[in-house]
């Protein structure tokens, strides 16, 4: 797997997405609804800010769902409508995985950012009720657009993970 793993300061980042609950086998379902976004975007003259992104809020498993939304990043806030909603990614310090390679290593690469994160002992932002992950900013964005670079092994995501607060 090709991954480069570091920390980073981030500012707000706002998007408009789609919240949806969805479990992995049905993930082709969030995946369906990145045209609905970008078609908005145009209907609505609003310059995407970058490439898909998917916010995860809660973690399923094969047969759990979990709570996320289907995003588009934009340069501002903006007021979104027609099932569409505004959100942002928090200010804050991130461990953030840059890959390469095949979507269908996105759940290594997760796998690979808490296990680098553990080891440098940060503690995620995120808390756990009722067996299950609540996440206030874990997310990924693909940075490839498959259209103009047709090899998976090309692509490029960005994994990120806001870091508790140390205080």
């Amino acid at each position: 797997m090709n991954l480069t793993i570091q920390m980073e300061d981030r500012s707000l980042r706002p998007y408009v997405g789609i919240p949806t609950t969805v479990d992995l086998a049905h993930f082709w379902q969030a995946n369906a609804l990145i045209p609905q976004v970008y078609d908005w975007l145009t209907d609505h003259v609003v310059e995407p800010a970058g490439g898909p992104m998917y916010r995860y809020m809660s973690i399923g498993s094969r047969d759990k769902t979990m709570d996320m939304s289907v995003n588009v990043p934009v340069a501002r806030p903006v007021e979104a409508t027609q099932g569409l909603v505004p959100g942002s990614l928090p200010a804050g310090r991130y461990v953030v995985g840059t890959h390469q390679g095949s979507p269908d290593e996105i759940a290594a690469v997760h796998a690979a950012l808490r296990d680098w994160a553990r080891q440098e002992h940060l503690a995620l932002a995120m808390h756990t009720r009722a067996g299950r992950e609540f996440w206030d900013a874990r997310a990924e964005s693909y940075l490839t657009d498959p259209r103009t670079q047709p090899d998976m092994s090309k692509w490029q995501n960005e994994v990120v993970y806001l870091i508790a607060n140390e205080s």
